[in-house]
């Protein structure tokens, strides 16, 4: 019994720690511009500059954020599971990736292009320009997916099934059956 409290106290504060984790990137990704760390980079590479960068670019950004949302999802999991398991976070790093694939792909299949939209800035002080806002919307929407995708893995597997299904790839029992 007493294991568990402590599993379930490590869980805990690790769970807090990747709270802070997507915390600092989200606003990282909010409050600086990536086209001023893509200048510093392009004149002096160096670590703090590439970091800068990593924590500025949109994308990179939204990677992140997604990998830590399904780690704290799969920890999650593990803690209100009834079965003693331990967590399997390279498994939900990997769903976490594949939520911010599927974003890549539908924003290059509905934009035709990896850039984000160009939209002005909102002129009105203490507003937030609309590409922050645009911004705000892709992340929040990939981390909760994310985090659905840790914390029920099963939700993943439904998803791949659909989208094989509807690209007309047969499941494996479509293809036992043909055997």
């Amino acid at each position: 019994m007493r294991g568990k409290k402590v599993t379930e106290l490590g869980y805990g504060i690790s769970v807090i720690g990747l709270i802070i984790g997507w915390l600092a990137i989200v606003i990282s990704g909010y409050i600086l511009s990536s086209d001023a760390a893509e200048k510093d980079i392009n004149a002096n590479f160096n670590l703090i500059n590439a970091i800068k960068f990593i924590l500025s670019f949109t994308w990179t950004n939204v990677c992140l954020a997604c990998c830590l949302s399904s780690t704290m999802g799969e920890l999650l999991r593990s803690t209100f599971s009834s079965t003693k398991r331990s967590p399997r976070i390279l498994s939900a790093i990997l769903r976490g990736f594949c939520v911010y694939l599927a974003i890549i792909v539908g924003q290059v299949v509905i934009a035709g292009d990896f850039k984000l939209p160009i939209e002005s800035a909102v002129t009105t002080p203490g507003s937030v320009p609309a590409l922050q806002g645009f911004y705000f919307r892709v992340v929040a929407a990939t981390s909760f997916g994310s985090f659905i995708m840790g914390f029920k893995p099963v939700a993943f597997l439904n998803l791949m099934n659909k989208i094989a299904t509807r690209m007309g790839v047969p499941n494996d029992e479509d293809e036992a059956a043909s055997e």
